[in-house]
Protein backbone atom coordinates (compact mmCIF):
# COMPACT_ATOMS: atom_id res chain seq x y z
CA UNK A 1 0.00 0.00 0.00
CA UNK A 2 2.79 2.43 0.87
CA UNK A 3 4.63 1.68 -2.37
CA UNK A 4 1.46 2.16 -4.42
CA UNK A 5 0.81 5.46 -2.65
CA UNK A 6 4.41 6.52 -3.30
CA UNK A 7 3.94 6.04 -7.04
CA UNK A 8 0.70 8.04 -6.92
CA UNK A 9 2.55 10.83 -5.10
CA UNK A 10 5.11 11.02 -7.90
CA UNK A 11 7.99 9.14 -6.30
CA UNK A 12 10.09 7.78 -9.16
CA UNK A 13 10.33 4.00 -9.60
CA UNK A 14 13.98 3.93 -8.56
CA UNK A 15 13.13 5.68 -5.26
CA UNK A 16 9.96 3.76 -4.35
CA UNK A 17 11.67 1.10 -2.24
CA UNK A 18 13.68 3.62 -0.22
CA UNK A 19 10.66 5.92 0.23
CA UNK A 20 8.46 3.00 1.29
CA UNK A 21 11.02 1.92 3.88
CA UNK A 22 11.35 5.51 5.14
CA UNK A 23 7.61 5.97 5.55
CA UNK A 24 7.11 2.59 7.26
CA UNK A 25 9.93 3.42 9.68
CA UNK A 26 8.47 6.90 10.20
CA UNK A 27 5.06 5.41 10.97
CA UNK A 28 6.48 2.87 13.40
CA UNK A 29 8.58 5.39 15.29
CA UNK A 30 5.96 8.13 15.43
CA UNK A 31 2.77 6.05 15.47
CA UNK A 32 1.49 8.33 12.70
CA UNK A 33 -0.89 7.40 9.89
CA UNK A 34 1.17 6.85 6.77
CA UNK A 35 -1.20 8.22 4.15
CA UNK A 36 -1.44 11.83 5.30
CA UNK A 37 2.17 11.98 6.46
CA UNK A 38 3.44 10.59 3.16
CA UNK A 39 1.51 13.13 1.15
CA UNK A 40 2.62 16.05 3.34
CA UNK A 41 6.25 14.91 3.35
CA UNK A 42 6.36 14.60 -0.44
CA UNK A 43 4.64 17.95 -1.02
CA UNK A 44 6.84 19.76 1.48
CA UNK A 45 9.92 18.17 -0.09
CA UNK A 46 8.80 19.23 -3.55
CA UNK A 47 8.18 22.80 -2.40
CA UNK A 48 11.78 23.08 -1.18
CA UNK A 49 13.24 20.95 -4.00
CA UNK A 50 14.39 18.24 -1.62
CA UNK A 51 15.57 15.35 -3.82
CA UNK A 52 13.50 12.18 -3.43
CA UNK A 53 16.68 10.40 -2.35
CA UNK A 54 16.84 12.72 0.69
CA UNK A 55 13.27 12.39 1.94
CA UNK A 56 14.56 9.93 4.54
CA UNK A 57 16.66 12.74 6.03
CA UNK A 58 13.62 15.00 6.08
CA UNK A 59 11.59 12.31 7.88
CA UNK A 60 14.44 11.75 10.34
CA UNK A 61 14.61 15.49 11.05
CA UNK A 62 10.88 15.54 11.77
CA UNK A 63 11.25 12.64 14.21
CA UNK A 64 14.13 14.37 16.01
CA UNK A 65 12.23 17.66 16.21
CA UNK A 66 9.14 15.91 17.52
CA UNK A 67 11.01 14.08 20.25
CA UNK A 68 13.40 16.92 21.08
CA UNK A 69 10.67 19.54 21.38
CA UNK A 70 8.15 17.28 23.09
CA UNK A 71 5.60 17.52 20.33
CA UNK A 72 4.72 15.06 17.61
CA UNK A 73 6.37 14.74 14.24
CA UNK A 74 2.99 15.07 12.56
CA UNK A 75 2.33 18.38 14.36
CA UNK A 76 5.67 19.71 13.14
CA UNK A 77 4.95 18.48 9.60
CA UNK A 78 1.42 19.96 9.70
CA UNK A 79 2.81 23.34 10.77
CA UNK A 80 5.64 23.19 8.21
CA UNK A 81 3.09 22.40 5.52
CA UNK A 82 1.06 25.47 6.48
CA UNK A 83 4.09 27.78 6.68
CA UNK A 84 6.10 26.31 3.82
CA UNK A 85 4.97 28.37 0.86
CA UNK A 86 4.99 31.70 2.74
CA UNK A 87 8.32 30.87 4.35
CA UNK A 88 9.87 29.94 1.03
CA UNK A 89 8.49 33.07 -0.63
CA UNK A 90 10.10 35.13 2.15
CA UNK A 91 13.45 33.41 1.55
CA UNK A 92 13.45 30.99 4.49
CA UNK A 93 15.34 27.72 4.15
CA UNK A 94 13.83 24.29 4.72
CA UNK A 95 15.77 24.12 8.00
CA UNK A 96 14.36 27.45 9.18
CA UNK A 97 10.78 26.49 8.33
CA UNK A 98 11.13 23.11 10.07
CA UNK A 99 12.78 24.61 13.17
CA UNK A 100 10.24 27.42 13.40
CA UNK A 101 7.38 24.95 12.87
CA UNK A 102 8.75 22.72 15.62
CA UNK A 103 8.96 25.63 18.01
CA UNK A 104 5.42 26.74 17.29
CA UNK A 105 4.04 23.21 17.62
CA UNK A 106 5.90 22.67 20.88
CA UNK A 107 4.17 25.61 22.55
CA UNK A 108 0.77 24.32 21.53
CA UNK A 109 0.04 26.44 18.48
CA UNK A 110 -2.07 24.30 16.20
CA UNK A 111 -1.33 24.19 12.49
CA UNK A 112 -4.87 25.03 11.39
CA UNK A 113 -5.55 28.51 12.68
CA UNK A 114 -2.16 29.25 14.21
CA UNK A 115 -0.20 28.19 11.15
CA UNK A 116 -2.49 30.17 8.90
CA UNK A 117 -2.17 33.27 11.10
CA UNK A 118 1.64 33.06 11.20
CA UNK A 119 1.74 32.38 7.45
CA UNK A 120 -0.43 35.45 6.85
CA UNK A 121 1.85 37.53 9.06
CA UNK A 122 4.90 36.41 7.05
CA UNK A 123 3.02 37.35 3.87
CA UNK A 124 2.09 40.74 5.39
CA UNK A 125 5.74 41.35 6.30
CA UNK A 126 6.81 40.44 2.77
CA UNK A 127 4.27 42.85 1.27
CA UNK A 128 5.23 45.58 3.73
CA UNK A 129 8.92 45.21 2.88
CA UNK A 130 8.16 45.18 -0.85
CA UNK A 131 5.77 48.14 -0.71
CA UNK A 132 7.12 50.21 2.15
CA UNK A 133 3.61 50.81 3.53
CA UNK A 134 2.47 51.81 7.05
CA UNK A 135 2.72 48.22 8.21
CA UNK A 136 6.47 48.27 7.56
CA UNK A 137 6.90 51.00 10.17
CA UNK A 138 4.82 49.04 12.67
CA UNK A 139 6.70 45.78 12.10
CA UNK A 140 10.01 47.63 12.30
CA UNK A 141 9.11 49.57 15.46
CA UNK A 142 7.96 46.39 17.17
CA UNK A 143 11.25 44.70 16.20
CA UNK A 144 13.18 47.71 17.56
CA UNK A 145 14.48 48.80 14.17
CA UNK A 146 14.00 51.54 11.65
CA UNK A 147 11.94 50.70 8.59
CA UNK A 148 15.07 50.66 6.46
CA UNK A 149 16.93 48.31 8.81
CA UNK A 150 13.93 45.99 9.10
CA UNK A 151 13.61 45.86 5.29
CA UNK A 152 17.28 44.98 4.93
CA UNK A 153 17.08 42.43 7.74
CA UNK A 154 13.98 40.79 6.24
CA UNK A 155 15.50 40.62 2.76
CA UNK A 156 18.75 39.13 4.07
CA UNK A 157 17.26 36.81 6.71
CA UNK A 158 13.48 36.75 6.97
CA UNK A 159 13.63 34.31 9.88
CA UNK A 160 15.90 36.65 11.84
CA UNK A 161 13.58 39.61 11.22
CA UNK A 162 10.57 37.54 12.25
CA UNK A 163 12.30 36.50 15.47
CA UNK A 164 13.24 40.14 16.17
CA UNK A 165 9.56 41.04 15.76
CA UNK A 166 8.51 38.32 18.23
CA UNK A 167 11.22 39.42 20.66
CA UNK A 168 9.89 42.98 20.38
CA UNK A 169 6.43 41.75 21.31
CA UNK A 170 7.93 39.82 24.22
CA UNK A 171 9.83 42.88 25.47
CA UNK A 172 6.76 45.08 25.15
CA UNK A 173 4.76 42.60 27.19
CA UNK A 174 7.51 42.35 29.86
CA UNK A 175 7.47 46.15 30.23
CA UNK A 176 3.74 45.98 30.83
CA UNK A 177 2.81 47.30 27.41
CA UNK A 178 -0.41 46.34 25.75
CA UNK A 179 0.53 44.02 22.90
CA UNK A 180 -3.10 44.15 21.79
CA UNK A 181 -3.33 47.93 21.98
CA UNK A 182 -3.26 50.66 19.35
CA UNK A 183 -0.24 49.29 17.48
CA UNK A 184 -1.84 45.86 17.08
CA UNK A 185 -5.13 47.45 16.06
CA UNK A 186 -3.37 49.47 13.35
CA UNK A 187 -1.64 46.30 12.12
CA UNK A 188 -4.97 44.49 11.95
CA UNK A 189 -6.67 47.38 10.12
CA UNK A 190 -3.81 47.62 7.63
CA UNK A 191 -3.92 43.86 7.00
Amino acid sequence: RVAAAALQLGISKENVVAFTKTMINFGEVTQEALGASSKQLVRFGELFHVPQTELDRLASTLVKLGFGLRTSSSEVLDMASKLGSMGKAAGMSVQQVLGFSGGLASVGIEAGRGGMAIGNMIADMSRAVAGGNEMLGLFAATAGMTSEKFSIAFKQNAMGALLAFFEGINQLQKRGGDVFGKRAQRLLRAA
